[in-house]
Formats: C-alpha cells, structure tokens, sequence
C-alpha cells in the first residue's frame, strides 16, 4: 500500500483536524466544507456493531462550487497524531491491524460529478468480519478532485474533505482509562487565571469520552469554583494519550492556598478516576498597596498619639497651680 504524502497529510488534517476534537460541536454545525468546493454531512459517524454484521449508511455531499466538478472517493485509516486529538490518517495497512477500518469499507462508486449547489447522498457499506477483533475500529472516508493514483505512486492531493467513522466492535471490549497528569500551568497566581491541564491516558482497546468536574477548594475546604472537564465529548483513542484544557477565570478577590481535584467518568459501567493539584493565587500588587497603606495609617496614628499626649501633658502642665 502507498503512504499518504507529506502535503496530502497537511491538507487533510487542516480539513478534519476538529472532527475528533469536538464531535458534539459537529452534531450542532454539521457540514464541513473545504477549498475544493465540496461540503459533507456529517464529518463524524459512529457505530456499536457486532462481528458479522453489516452497516449502511451515506454521506450527503454538496458541490459548493461555481462550476460542475468531480469527486473522487478513497478510504483511509486514521489513528490520535498527539494530545491535542489531531487524527493521522493512514493508507490501509500502513498502521496497527488491530484498530484498522479502512479495509472492512466499501461503496460502488467510484466518482461523483456534481454541477454546481448540486447535492448527492454517497452509499457507503461497512461489512464486518465474523471474526473481527473487539474493540475500537478507525477509518475515513476522503474526497478529492483527483483521481487515486496507482499503488506506489504516492499522492500529492492539494486538498481533500471528508468524514470519520468510529465503530466499536461488541465482545472483549476493555475501557481502560486513567489520569496521567493533572497540573496547572504555573504554581502561584496574581489573580484567579488559572489553567488546568489534564491528561488522560487510555490503555484499553476502545475510545473512551471522559467527561467530569474540577472543583477548587479554599484552604479552609469551602468550593469556590466548579469547572466542567470535556463538555465537547472528545473522543480518546486506544493506545493514546489526550490533553484537556480548562480555564478557570474569576474576576473577584482571591487569595492564600488553593486545592483542585478533578473526577472524570467514563465507560459503560461508569468509571470514575479523579486526581488533585494545588497552587497559590497571591496579588502581591494588591497586598503591597494594603501594606503600604497600613504602615501609613500606622504612621499616622502614631504621631497623632504623640501629639494627643504631648498636648494633655502641656495642658496638665498649664493648670498646676503655682507655688
């Protein structure tokens, strides 16, 4: 099989880069359109099947651009580039068996012309095998305006748009999840700027969608905040790690010694993990001011004392009657 091209990669991934970020938010926005004109609905399918059964279903596809044009089809495999969820797409064959889909994908056509505004629904049938490893399963199906070349030609595709589909094959299914990291990205704050970073690791062989709360504690254990973690349902693939950020900005006073934990839920049965970090938010600007403002007050006082008693002695003084 021939390997994606470095600017083939690049286009794809500035294309489909979101679509395993924020598969709720495409639920809302559910067409992705590119530079070749053409738009797809939905980017992101996902299926719970069993060995031996097989899926139908389509994609509807528009030609946004000004003129009649034609587009050709191709599967790929894909699997987690890095924490941040980016998908890597590979040729079938190219990456790890266990969790390959592009081969159990097929549909009969293999172009389509559309004219301009024109719209189409693309048949496509995943057959899985009787035999076929529980799990998680990740492919794509991508459109081009170029022809697939042949085996070991490579490509250089300008630009591509598609849709990922993630299927979860019943049996020996394992959701393994854990935190691996859950920090802040300094350890003292002037203000209530906080971001959490939390890494999950998923060690099973299914995807996982963690989602859960961070909640801060002051140093006498009262909530001040509590954060939703993954609100997105971000998908963590089998054998990767994921990075959620979570911003925390509060706008009121805050100070002395902070406690974070987060619980996160995952799986069916619920799975519960959860982890702890601590940090400082310390104004110095502010609490310099209230301290200079306090010496001087201090200051003040203790010469308007002075002078009180300077006075009442002089007074005192004045009425001793003389002898």
């Amino acid at each position: 099989m021939h390997k994606l091209s470095t600017i083939s990669k690049l286009s794809i991934l500035a294309t489909l880069g979101s679509l395993l970020v924020a598969p709720s938010l495409l639920a809302q926005t559910d067409t992705s359109a590119s530079s070749i004109g053409l738009e797809v609905s939905a980017p992101l399918y996902e299926f719970t099947v069993d060995p031996g059964q097989n899926v139908q279903d389509i994609i509807k596809i528009r030609n946004k651009g000004a003129k009649s044009n034609t587009f050709y089809p191709r599967v790929v495999d894909f699997r987690s580039n890095n924490i941040d969820g980016t998908p890597e797409l590979l040729e079938p064959g190219e990456g790890d068996d266990t969790y390959a889909l592009a081969k159990w994908i097929n549909f009969t056509k293999e172009a389509v012309t559309l004219d301009s505004q024109k719209s189409e629904a693309f048949n496509f049938n995943i057959t899985i095998p009787v035999d076929a490893e529980p799990g998680g399963h990740y492919g794509a199906i991508l459109f081009s305006t170029e022809p697939i070349p042949a085996v070991g030609t490579g490509l250089a595709l300008e630009a591509v748009v598609g849709s990922l589909i993630l299927v979860r094959v019943s049996g020996d299914v394992n959701e393994a999840a854990s935190i691996k990291e859950f920090t802040t990205d300094k350890q003292s704050y002037e203000t209530a700027k906080v971001n959490f970073d939390t890494i999950v690791t998923n060690s099973g062989n299914t995807h996982v969608q963690p989602k859960g709360t961070i909640t801060i504690k002051n140093l006498l254990g009262g909530t001040v905040a509590a954060l939703d973690v993954n609100q997105l349902s971000a998908n963590v693939l089998p054998g990767s790690d994921r990075k959620f950020t979570i911003a925390w900005d509060d706008p009121g006073f805050k100070v002395g010694y902070y406690t974070a934990t987060v619980t996160l839920n995952y799986g069916n049965p619920a799975k519960t993990m959860t982890a702890q970090t601590t940090f400082w938010i310390l104004p110095w600007k502010t609490l310099l001011i209230a301290l200079v403002v306090l010496v001087v007050l201090v200051v003040i006082l203790t010469q308007a004392v002075k002078r009180y008693n300077a006075w009442v002695v002089a007074r005192a003084q004045k009425q001793q009657p003389s002898g």
